[in-house]
């Protein structure tokens, strides 16, 4: 394999250089391979004959279907590798009597890496035809489980193996493509006749994390509109379609694992892991750009709701302590919270005093914790929420009304938050600029008179001979800068903090 690797990096594909034409001679007249198309169907071959032969053998598995994905990714060997009698053959013939590496345990991490191969390589003009036959053995599989009519033909050992391959099989297929028409193929296969044994197994297996990770994780990759692959034509549902099964999904998941009882051994991976996919699956969606979500409103639709509630649920269900020592779950969940202020306040704003005030506060360690690396989102969240209040809080509306009396109900947050990101912009080298511009602008202009409170209070912590010095730059940090939150006035905040940043340094240093 690190042969072939080398070879294929040398003498096939992209870059290749100039002594390749000598090679291939040589080797024509050793053993008559004359050219990179007789080179390639060798080096599939041989990928065909790893993935047959070392089933057993995890760690050759993992790097023979790394060089098939580098064969299959790359511009030049890609155009070959699809051209192949071989390659024809690996796209009606891939299940487990073809490679016998899928029906091994330790091989279910690699049959998503395999299945992303054979997608890259579907999913091109000469085989997209092949759509339905390379499909075929998912949908019996997905026709067999739809026919289980009771729980305990569904629910046993043999069927959950089935659909966890499955899953990862799947993942990979979706993981591949990358094109609105082909993500239209894989819709319209799954969507409707087979997405509801997804639901099905999010109810009955919630508790096998074995099997929801699985489930989850390839939901993650149904929900996430890279590429473009989800921006479906004006005229087509599919993109509210698909939300609608996904928060299907995530609910029915999300509802049983709340009240579920798990061992704090056990935690991360009976409980967390599955909460922190699901706030990832939301994100995703939420972001993706392919749904209009005034729909669910305007037409009582409660899908929108109800997989907000859920996944803030078990969200806040997470105590910030143990939040803190899991990164994953943490970044997900402050980038969900930035993209629940950004775009969802009138949720928000239904909540109850005391989740709303766990929200600001979670904000808040964020921002005060840099060792946390969620600086950024949290900066983003409190900006939405201030610029909010900021732009509404004349306005006669139940939305505004419900955000001002949620700020009113947090004791001075708003000037703490300043406070903190004063601190921060003073003494922290690595802070942005710009990230921390966005919500001081928002709070300035939300309390003009808590600002000069502030500026009083730092400016009497220093020595008497720099605090006109102090109180100047102060002064300056507004200079141009008019009572609104249109883009140039931003950014010549953005520009005064930078000076201002760099002329209080200097007093405070000398």
């Amino acid at each position: 394999l690190y042969f072939i690797h080398n070879f294929r990096r040398i003498y096939v594909g992209d870059k290749c250089n100039i002594t390749a034409e000598q090679v291939y001679e040589v080797l024509n007249d050793v053993v008559g391979i004359n050219d990179t198309h007789m080179v390639m169907e060798l080096m599939v071959r041989k990928i065909g004959i790893n993935l047959s032969e070392w089933m057993s053998e995890p760690d050759i598995i993992k790097k023979t279907l790394t060089m098939f994905n580098d064969l299959a990714i790359g511009y030049s060997s890609s155009k070959l590798l699809v051209k192949l009698d071989i390659t024809n053959s690996l796209l009606t013939n891939h299940t487990v009597e073809n490679f016998p590496f899928l029906g091994y345990p330790e091989n279910e991490r690699n049959r998503t890496s395999f299945y992303t191969t054979l997608g890259r390589m579907l999913f091109t003009v000469k085989n997209i035809g092949k759509f339905d036959i390379f499909m075929s053995p998912f949908s019996l599989i997905f026709e067999q489980l739809l026919q289980c009519n009771s729980p305990e033909a569904f629910f046993n050992d043999e069927a959950k193996t089935v659909f966890v391959g499955l899953m990862r099989d799947l993942r990979g297929i979706f993981q591949a493509c990358q094109s609105r028409q082909n993500y239209e193929h894989l819709f319209e296969w799954i969507y409707p006749e087979y997405i509801s044994v997804l639901t099905k197994a999010a109810e009955g297996w919630y508790n096998q994390p074995y099997v929801t990770n699985a489930l989850l994780q390839f939901t993650v990759q149904m929900a996430t509109n890279h590429s473009g692959r989800l921006n479906f034509d004006c005229s087509s549902a599919n993109g509210i379609l698909l939300f609608r099964e996904i928060s299907k999904i995530i609910c029915t998941y999300g509802n049983l694992i709340y009240d579920l009882e798990v061992d704090e051994q056990d935690l991360y991976k009976a409980k967390y892991k599955g909460i922190c996919l699901s706030l990832t699956i939301l994100t995703r969606a939420l972001v993706g750009n392919y749904v209009n979500f005034g729909v669910f409103e305007l037409y009582g639709d409660p899908a929108l709701e109800n997989a907000l509630t859920v996944i803030l649920k078990l969200a806040l269900s997470i105590p910030f302590d143990q939040l803190k020592t899991y990164p994953k779950i943490l970044k997900a969940y402050y980038t969900f919270m930035q993209v629940l202020c950004q775009h969802h306040l009138k949720f928000v704003s239904k909540l109850d005093n005391q989740q709303f005030a766990q929200i600001v506060e979670s904000i808040h360690a964020g921002i005060n914790d840099m060792s946390l690396n969620v600086f950024h989102e949290c900066c983003n969240a409190l900006d939405y929420i201030a610029s909010f209040y900021f732009t509404n809080q004349e306005k006669n509306t139940q939305v505004a009304h419900a955000i001002v009396d949620h700020v009113n109900q947090c004791n001075s947050l708003f000037s703490r938050f300043l406070g903190i990101l004063f601190q921060v912009l003073l003494f922290v080298e690595n802070a942005s600029h710009w990230v921390l511009s966005r919500p001081m602008l928002s709070l300035i202009l939300v309390d003009p008179n808590q600002f000069k409170t502030l500026c009083q209070e730092i400016i009497i912590t220093q020595p008497l001979d720099k605090q006109n010095d102090i109180d100047q730059a102060f002064c300056k940090l507004l200079d141009g800068v008019e009572n609104n939150l249109q883009t140039g006035n931003k950014e010549i905040f953005t520009q005064n903090l930078t000076k201002f940043r760099r002329d209080v340094k200097q007093f405070l240093i000398s």
